[in-house]
C-alpha cells in the first residue's frame, strides 16, 4: 500500500498482513479448549467497515452484517475442515494398528500350521523362530497403541465370538 501512495490515515487504519493471521485455529469450534480466552480471528476480519464508508444506509448495514456472517462461517468450516481432517487422520491410524497386529498374529497362526506339519527338526526349529519373532511384533505393536491411547477396532475374532 505504501508502493500504491495510499494516505497517512489509510496506513494507520490498516495493519501489515503476518503469516500469523492466515493461520486457522479449531478454538472458535471448540468451545470447552483451555488457554484460548485470547484468541481471536484476524485484525482484517474486523476492519470498521461502517466508518469506512462515506453514508450508511440500512441496506448497506444489511450486508455488512451478512459479509461478517460470512466471514466467521468460513473460518468456523476451516477449523472445521481441520478437525474433520485430524479425527479421520486418528481413525486410520487406529485402524491400521489393528491392521498390523492382525497380520502379525495371522503370521504367527500361518507359522505354527507349518510347524506342525513339518517333520524335519531344522524346519520345526526355523518355524518356531519364525513364530516368536511375529508374537513380539505383535506385542509390540499392541503395546505401542495402548502408550497412544488409541481407541481398540474389534477384530474378526472379536465379533466372532461375542454374543451381539
Amino acid at each position: 500500500m505504501v508502493i500504491l501512495g495510499v494516505s497517512a490515515k489509510t496506513l494507520t487504519h490498516y495493519q501489515q498482513l503476518q503469516t500469523s493471521d492466515l493461520t486457522v485455529t479449531t478454538a472458535i469450534i471448540n468451545q470447552n479448549a483451555h488457554a484460548h480466552q485470547a484468541s481471536n480471528l484476524p485484525w482484517f476480519w474486523s476492519i470498521d467497515i461502517p466508518t469506512d464508508m462515506e453514508s450508511i444506509t440500512w441496506m448497506s448495514e444489511c450486508i455488512l452484517i451478512l459479509t461478517l456472517h460470512t466471514v466467521y462461517w468460513t473460518h468456523w468450516l476451516q477449523a472445521k475442515a481441520v478437525q474433520d481432517h485430524w479425527l479421520e487422520e486418528e481413525e486410520l491410524l487406529t485402524a491400521e494398528f489393528q491392521w498390523t497386529i492382525n497380520f502379525f498374529n495371522h503370521q504367527a497362526i500361518q507359522w505354527q500350521t507349518h510347524q506342525a506339519q513339518s517333520a524335519e527338526l531344522g524346519a520345526s526349529c526355523y518355524a518356531a523362530r519364525q513364530i516368536a519373532v511375529y508374537e513380539r511384533l505383535s506385542e509390540h505393536a499392541q503395546l505401542k497403541q495402548q502408550s497412544m491411547n488409541l481407541k481398540n477396532i474389534p477384530t474378526s475374532m472379536d465379533t466372532a465370538t461375542s454374543n451381539t
